[in-house]
């Protein structure tokens, strides 16, 4: 079973999905030596992870500083993750009943890299905290939606040209095999706690203290059910 099966799926995941960070750039770099597990290193150079921008990145995130504004940050992953997952559901379309094998197998291959890439991405936004202002939670949640509908605009059109591609592909790429199951519960992990659902979970992390009197007016309208 090729990756491709994955558009039909993800056509029906909830508008609700929804992350990729990238920071203003920092002139003040300096090298420094790690130690990594080698068989990590093999998978992360076989899938071009620029790791430097990773760890980088993940320190930010987990340190709290101020290059990483949630605003930037949020906007940045969830569209350079949602062009990656766009990329990867259309990337059939440039497959026919004339295209080469070897072309094929490129598309199949360049399709699992993005899968790949949307995992890791999954990973990263376990340790990205949820936003805390609730107009920032429901413009993040608005764009989401905004470009999750766009695509399903356009795939409902190139549905039929999708599925003759899948089979061609499931023919020439059977030894490539993709959980899809993994990556659609990847896509839902990146994009997940953007609405004011999110940001209700964000406050109760919060503590009281340091809620303003908007925060508590908002919480008690989107977090308990009353008006």
């Amino acid at each position: 079973m090729c990756r491709i099966v994955l558009f039909a799926s993800a056509i029906m995941l909830p508008s609700l999905l929804i992350t990729n960070f990238v920071s203003a750039a920092d002139t003040n770099k300096e090298s420094v030596t790690i130690e990594i597990d080698a068989n990590l290193l093999k998978r992360a150079r076989a899938q071009d992870l620029d790791l430097a921008s990773i760890l980088e990145k993940q320190l930010k995130v987990r340190l709290g500083t101020s290059a990483n504004a949630p605003s930037t940050d949020y906007l940045a992953f969830l569209t350079a993750t949602f062009d990656n997952f766009e990329s990867m559901m259309f990337a059939p379309l440039k497959v026919n009943a004339q295209t080469p094998t070897a072309d094929v197998r490129k598309v199949c291959k360049a399709m699992n890299k993005s899968v790949e890439q949307l995992v890791a991405d999954a990973e990263t936004r376990k340790s990205m905290p949820l936003p805390t202002s609730l107009e920032e939670a429901k413009k993040l949640d608005e764009y989401i939606q905004s470009r999750f509908k766009a695509f399903q605009g356009r795939a409902a059109k190139v549905g039929q040209q999708a599925a003759n591609s899948t089979q061609i592909m499931k023919s020439k790429c059977a030894d490539l095999d993709m959980d899809d199951t993994a990556a659609r519960t990847a896509m839902q992990s990146v994009f997940a706690g953007y609405g004011p659902a999110g940001w209700c979970q964000a406050m109760r992390g919060k503590p009281e203290a340091q809620w303003t009197m908007d925060d508590s007016q908002n919480f008690v309208k989107f977090c308990t059910g009353a008006n």
